[in-house]
């Protein structure tokens, strides 16, 4: 008797028990943040003898600052210096200079450079053959490629006549590597009046006009003219 009442409880309590339906477990798929690369920073260097001086280059160094605020540029210049003071079948100490001080504002930075201003050449005029200036102008930019390990464009402010129209030679051939290399923009500084025919030097507004020139076209080049 006892046993079928414990049966019959047995089926009782069943039957009035709510089924739980199962749950279906849903798990949300991981959300992994996005990892945006950091933009690396432009930079421009600055350099050559006398003429590439301060109003120069804080003329360049204002253009390029209009079209790209976050933009590093580094100004290095050494006084009646030929380009064999850069470098002569190895760097010299203008070199080393010169990338000492590049190197010196770039520590840290995930940099890209961009491009090479050049005002120099008046020094070279009465210094070994023409050719020479252009074999040693390249070893120069070679040897800055591959110590920065990146490769820019260079933009060239061919030198004026001077010095009695001494300075001749070198504006011939850096008008050849000029028409030889598309790696070379410019613009001529010819018909900027100096000082007196004995000298190279202009007086600022010569180097303020002459700086924006060659902004200009680096400007319409790297950044398609974008003010």
């Amino acid at each position: 008797m006892f046993k079928k009442s414990l049966l019959l409880f047995s089926i009782l309590l069943l039957s009035t028990c709510e089924v739980i339906p199962e749950l279906e477990i849903i798990l949300e798929p991981e959300i992994i943040p996005e990892i945006i690369p950091e933009e690396k920073i432009n930079v421009y260097f600055c350099g050559g003898q006398s003429n590439a001086n301060e109003i120069w280059f804080e003329t360049i160094k204002n253009r390029i600052l209009d079209v790209d605020s976050s933009a590093i540029l580094i100004h290095s210049y050494h006084s009646g210096q030929s380009i064999s003071s850069w470098y002569d079948l190895k760097p010299m100490e203008n070199y080393t200079v010169d990338l000492l001080e590049i190197q010196s504002n770039l520590s840290g930075i995930d940099y890209d450079i961009r491009g090479f201003f050049w005002f120099q050449g008046e020094s070279d005029r009465f210094r070994d053959l023409p050719e020479f200036y252009q074999r040693r102008f390249y070893n120069l930019i070679d040897q800055f490629e591959y110590d920065l390990n990146d490769s820019f464009p260079i933009f060239m402010t061919i030198v004026n006549l001077a010095y009695q129209d001494a300075t001749e030679n070198i504006r011939l051939v850096q008008k050849s590597m000029i028409n030889a290399d598309d790696n070379i923009c410019w613009i001529d500084s010819l018909g900027s009046p100096t000082l007196h025919e004995n000298t190279s030097h202009m007086r600022p507004p010569e180097y303020i006009r002459l700086g924006n020139e060659i902004s200009d076209v680096a400007i319409e080049i790297l950044y398609g003219g974008e003010e």
